[in-house]
């Protein structure tokens, strides 16, 4: 998208420029094609290739946002901006997630002042952007979650939330694997329990353990000294778990950063 358009798509009361000539120049008939699609899958297996989760590309989802309201401006076509949504949280990541969440509200502000019948409040919006953040935290490592919160009907983010706590817990294993082995067993369970959710690299990479990818491996000096490998020249023993800790209570999103603006007793 020009970085123009982008702009005063950015500026607000975007839902007045139908007139504007760059909106009447971009060409947003892609968005009805998506309809042919029922998920996004974006970091498909390929077998031989160990998957990087730390620099794992991501889409332009900023892009997509202002994509779909030229689109609404365009055609009114809110239906191919909710399936759009529906793609975006598709992709089982947090943030994919949360862009869904952020599309749906300008659907929502888009029947608003285009034309067309409510469907979504704006506290709605908010309470899907918490709830993808809190759920991500509710199935962390170290939180004991109810057996059924990855098996019953899926919430929203729920499969996110699997992909990426899946994901930390990955990548920290060669640290926390040996000294955890309960928690490790109970997150097998949550990843192969969700028959719901697709989690095709996540669950490539956890049966696959550890030749699949997705870990830290301590290959630089520092984590190599903390990580008891014998091939570092100056092991630390039994400070393996401790690090692995250390950088899992670092590494995480914070949960609460969506309950940050609401008030007490809200």
């Amino acid at each position: 998208m020009p970085d123009a358009l982008s702009a005063k798509l950015k500026g607000g009361a975007w839902w007045n420029l139908a007139d504007d000539a760059d909106v009447k120049a971009a060409d947003s008939s892609w968005v009805a094609a998506l309809g042919a699609y029922d998920h996004w899958d974006l970091h498909p297996v390929v077998e031989g290739e160990r998957f990087d989760f730390l620099s794992a590309p991501l889409p332009d989802f900023n892009a997509l946002m202002q994509w779909s309201k030229v689109h609404l401006l365009k055609s009114r076509a809110f239906a191919d901006v909710r399936h759009l949504a529906r793609l975006c949280h598709s992709t089982e990541t947090l943030i994919g997630a949360v862009i869904a969440a952020a599309i749906l509200d300008f659907e929502r502000l888009g029947r608003e002042n285009l034309g067309g019948e409510a469907v979504l409040k704006p506290e709605d919006i908010a309470r899907m952007k918490r709830v993808a953040q809190a759920y991500a935290a509710y199935g962390a490592l170290f939180v004991d979650a109810p057996a059924g919160a990855f098996t019953e009907q899926m919430p929203f983010g729920m499969c996110a939330a699997l992909n990426e706590s899946g994901s930390m817990a990955q990548l920290l294993r060669p640290y926390l694997g040996e000294s955890e082995p309960a928690l490790y067993q109970r997150q097998t369970q949550r990843i192969e329990g969700a028959k719901m959710c697709r989690l095709g690299q996540l669950r490539h990479q956890w049966r696959g353990y550890p030749n699949a990818g997705g870990t830290l491996d301590g290959n630089l000096r520092d984590l190599c000294t903390l990580s008891e490998n014998a091939d570092c020249p100056t092991p630390l023993p039994g400070t393996r778990a401790l690090i692995g800790r250390i950088l899992f209570s670092i590494s995480g999103p914070s949960a609460f950063a969506g309950y940050e603006s609401l008030s007490s007793g809200k």
